[in-house]
C-alpha cells in the first residue's frame, strides 16, 4: 500500500479514536454557564415555525466585549434544529474539536517543511506528516482540552481556535510559495499570505476574543519556523509591511485601548475577590500549573473549577509565588535565547507564552481555566515530540521513538475518556468536581445543588445526605457565601428537617457585612421561591428583612446595590402586590446602574400593570433610542403590545410577575 493511503488510513483511524474517547460526553447534560449562555438566553431561541434569523441573532447578541456572534449563531442553530437538547450541541463540539485537529495537522506539516527547508534538512521532510499525525493525535487526546469540546459555551474557545489555526495555515503556505520562485507571485500566494489575518481573524474574533491573539501566533511562526527568510527586497518588504500592519499596529491600538481604559477595568476587580496586583503576581503560578498538567496530566488535578487556587496576595505569599515569577522570567529568556538558535524549543515556547498573554494577564477574569490551553498546550507538546522524534538512531530505534509516542497518545486517551465518563452524568460530574476538589467552595456547592434536585426529583434519603454534607463542606470552606446557607435552608424545608436557627441569624448577619462578588449576588432568589411554592415556612417578612440587610451593606458595590433593589423591587410587585412602592426601588436601580435593560423592562410592566400608559410608552420610547435596547428588540416590542392592548385591564392585581429575580445586572 502506497505510504500516503498508510497516512490516510492511519488519520481517519485517530479521528475514530478521538471520537470514541469523547463519546461517552456527548449524552451529558448542559452544565454551569450553558444555562445563562444558551438554554436561558431568549436571543438565540427561534421557534421551529419561525425563520432562522441569522443577521438578528448577530445584532441582539452581547456576549464579551464583541459579542461573539459567530458561536451564538451556531448555538442558535444548534437549538433550532434540534429543540435545545444538549446531545446535539455537543456532537457539534466534538466535530469541531475534530476539525481543530485536522486543521493542526495541516499546520504542523507545513511548519516541519518550513523548518526542513529554511534549515536544508531535506530528510526531515520524509517524515513531516506522520510526525505531524503523532503530534496532533497527542494533543487531541490530551486530557486537558476536553472542556472545549464536551462543555458546550466553550464551543466559543474550540471555534475561535479553528478560525485561528485556518488563518495560520493560510500564512504558512503562502510562506512556503514564497520559498518558490514559479509560485511566489501567483494570486492565490498573494491573497492567501494579505488576507489570513483580516479573514480568519475577523471569524476568530466573532467567535471569542481571543481571536485578537492571531497575529501574534502569526508573528512566532515567522519568528521561529520562517525566521523572516527572504529571497528577494520585494519579499523583505512585504513581509515588513505585513508584521508593521497586522502585528505591530493592532499592538498599539491595543494598548492604547486598555489605557482608555484602565477606570473600567479597574471597577470590573471590584466585582472579583482578588485586586489587579494580585492577579498579576499569580497569574506565573497558574502558568507553571499548567504546563504540569500538559507534562503530567493527572484527571484528578483537573476540573471545572479551580477556586481552591488561592490568589498570590505578596511575593512570598504563598512562598512559590516569588520562584513561579522568576521562572516565567527565565522561561521568556529560554525562549528569545532558543528562537534566536532556531531550535524548535524556543517557537513551542513562545507559542504558550503568546496563548496566554489575553486571559493569563491583565484582564479582570477568574484567576484558573483548563480551557486557556486549548491552543497554547499545541506548542509544549510539537517541540517535546518532534524532539524525541529527531533523536540520532543510536540513542533510541525509530520504531521504538514512534512506540513511545504512540503510547503517550494512549495513555492520555485513556485519561480523557475516564473524564468524558464523568461528563456523561451531572450527578457523577459534580460529585467528582468535589471529590476532586475537596478546598473548591464551587465545587463542593454545584454538587450539593444537584444532589439537592435529585432528593427533589427522587426523594432518595442518601441524595439528601449528599446535598446536606456538600453544603456545609461549602459553608465551612466559606462561611461569608450566603448560596450554602440558602441551600441547606430550602433542603430541609422540602426534607421535614429541623431548621437550624442560627442559619437564619447568620444569613442576615452575611448579607449585611460580606463582601459581595458576581457569583455571590442571586441568593435569596431560591427562598423567594421555595416561600411562594408554599414548601418553605420563613418567618413572616424574613425575605423583605434579607434584602434590606442586604441593602444596608455598607461595603456593597453600586452595581450590585442597583441590582438588588431592582430584585427588591420586582419582590414588592411580583409577591406583595406593592407595585406603587415598587416604582422608587426601580427608579433607583436606574439610577445606579442605567445600562441594564432589565431594570427599565420591570418599571414599564409596573406602571403598564398600575394603568400608566403615558409615563410607560415615554419611557419605552426613550430606551428604544438609547444604546441599553442593544439585543432586546423582542423585549421591545412585547412591551409594545402590552401598552398598546392595556393587557393589564384595569386593576394592579392583575400584574403578577414584572421582571425575574435576575442573577447578575
Amino acid at each position: 500500500m502506497p505510504e500516503a493511503a498508510w497516512l490516510l488510513l492511519s488519520s481517519l483511524l485517530a479521528l475514530a479514536m478521538v471520537w470514541w474517547v469523547y463519546s461517552p460526553a456527548l449524552h451529558g447534560p448542559f452544565a454551569l454557564d450553558d444555562f445563562a449562555n444558551i438554554l436561558d438566553n431568549a436571543h438565540i431561541r427561534v421557534e421551529a415555525e419561525q425563520p432562522f434569523d441569522i443577521v438578528g441573532i448577530f445584532r441582539d447578541n452581547a456576549q464579551g466585549l464583541f459579542g461573539r456572534p459567530l458561536s451564538m449563531v451556531s448555538f442558535a442553530a444548534d437549538g433550532y434544529l434540534s429543540g435545545f437538547t444538549p446531545y446535539r450541541f455537543k456532537i457539534v463540539n466534538l466535530i469541531i474539536h475534530l476539525g481543530v485537529a485536522s486543521s493542526l495537522f495541516f499546520l504542523t506539516w507545513l511548519l516541519l517543511l518550513g523548518r526542513a527547508r529554511i534549515q536544508r534538512q531535506d530528510s526531515a521532510e520524509k517524515f513531516a506528516s506522520w510526525l505531524s499525525l503523532l503530534v496532533v493525535a497527542v494533543w487531541a487526546l490530551h486530557p486537558l482540552n476536553l472542556t472545549p469540546a464536551v462543555y458546550v459555551v466553550q464551543r466559543m474557545t474550540s471555534l475561535s481556535s479553528l478560525m485561528m489555526v485556518l488563518g495560520m495555515i493560510a500564512y504558512a503556505w503562502a510562506r512556503l510559495q514564497m520559498g518558490r520562485p514559479e509560485h511566489s507571485r501567483s494570486p492565490l500566494t498573494y491573497f492567501s499570505f494579505w488576507l489570513s489575518v483580516p479573514v480568519f481573524g475577523i471569524l476568530a474574533l466573532e467567535a471569542k476574543e481571543i481571536g485578537t491573539l492571531l497575529p501574534l501566533y502569526i508573528c512566532v511562526i515567522e519568528a521561529g519556523i520562517f525566521r523572516f527568510a527572504a529571497s528577494s527586497k520585494g519579499q523583505k518588504r512585504a513581509l515588513l509591511a505585513f508584521h508593521v500592519a497586522y502585528v505591530l499596529l493592532p499592538c498599539v491600538l491595543g494598548l492604547a485601548w486598555v489605557a482608555g481604559h484602565v477606570e473600567s477595568l479597574m471597577a470590573q476587580y471590584g466585582l472579583r475577590d482578588f485586586s489587579l496586583g494580585q492577579r498579576l503576581l499569580t497569574e506565573p503560578r497558574a502558568l507553571w500549573f499548567y504546563l504540569r498538567l500538559i507534562l503530567a496530566p493527572y484527571v484528578s488535578d483537573m476540573g471545572l473549577f479551580h477556586d481552591d487556587f488561592p490568589a498570590s496576595t505578596g511575593l512570598s505569599q504563598p512562598m512559590s509565588t516569588l520562584p513561579a515569577l522568576l521562572g516565567i522570567l527565565a522561561l521568556l529568556g529560554v525562549a528569545g535565547f532558543a528562537l534566536r538558535k532556531g531550535y524548535l524549543l524556543g517557537f513551542g515556547v513562545a507559542w504558550f507564552l503568546c496563548g496566554h498573554l489575553l486571559e493569563s494577564t491583565f484582564l479582570p477574569l477568574e484567576l484558573v481555566f483548563e480551557h486557556r490551553n486549548y491552543l497554547p498546550s499545541y506548542g509544549i507538546l510539537l517541540p517535546l515530540l518532534a524532539g524525541l522524534a529527531g533523536a540520532r538512531p543510536l540513542v533510541i530505534s525509530r520504531f521504538l521513538k514512534y512506540s513511545i509516542v504512540i503510547a503517550v497518545a494512549l495513555f492520555f486517551g485513556f485519561g480523557t475518556h475516564l473524564r468524558a465518563l464523568g461528563w456523561s452524568d451531572g450527578t457523577v460530574l459534580a460529585m467528582t468536581e468535589a471529590d476532586n476538589h475537596p478546598r473548591s467552595m464551587r465545587a463542593n456547592f454545584e454538587a450539593g445543588r444537584t444532589f439537592h434536585k435529585a432528593f427533589v426529583d427522587g426523594g432518595f434519603e442518601w441524595s439528601y445526605e449528599k446535598a446536606f454534607d456538600y453544603y456545609s463542606r461549602a459553608n465551612r470552606l466559606d462561611p461569608l457565601h450566603p448560596a450554602s446557607l440558602t441551600g441547606l435552608i430550602a433542603l430541609n424545608y422540602y426534607a421535614g428537617k429541623p431548621i437550624e436557627e442560627s442559619w437564619l441569624s447568620r444569613l442576615q448577619l452575611v448579607a449585611r457585612s460580606a463582601k459581595f462578588y458576581a457569583d455571590r449576588t442571586n441568593f435569596i432568589r431560591p427562598l423567594d421561591e421555595c416561600q411562594a411554592a408554599g414548601t418553605c415556612r420563613l418567618p413572616e417578612g424574613y425575605i423583605e428583612q434579607l434584602f434590606l440587610s442586604t441593602l444596608a451593606n455598607p461595603g456593597l458595590l453600586p452595581v450590585h446595590k442597583a441590582q438588588f433593589l431592582a430584585m427588591y423591587g420586582e419582590y414588592k410587585a411580583n409577591r406583595l402586590h406593592q407595585y406603587a412602592q415598587a416604582i422608587p426601588l426601580l427608579e433607583q436601580a436606574i439610577q445606579g446602574y442605567a445600562g441594564e435593560f432589565s431594570f427599565h423592562s420591570s418599571l414599564i410592566q409596573v406602571r403598564i400593570g398600575l394603568k400608566q400608559f403615558d409615563r410607560a410608552r415615554q419611557e419605552l420610547d426613550s430606551l428604544s433610542i438609547s444604546s441599553d435596547s442593544y439585543g432586546h428588540k423582542k423585549e421591545i416590542e412585547g412591551l409594545r403590545i402590552q401598552i398598546a392592548e392595556g393587557l393589564t385591564h384595569a386593576k394592579p392585581s392583575d400584574v403578577t410577575t414584572v421582571g425575574e429575580m435576575r442573577a447578575k445586572p
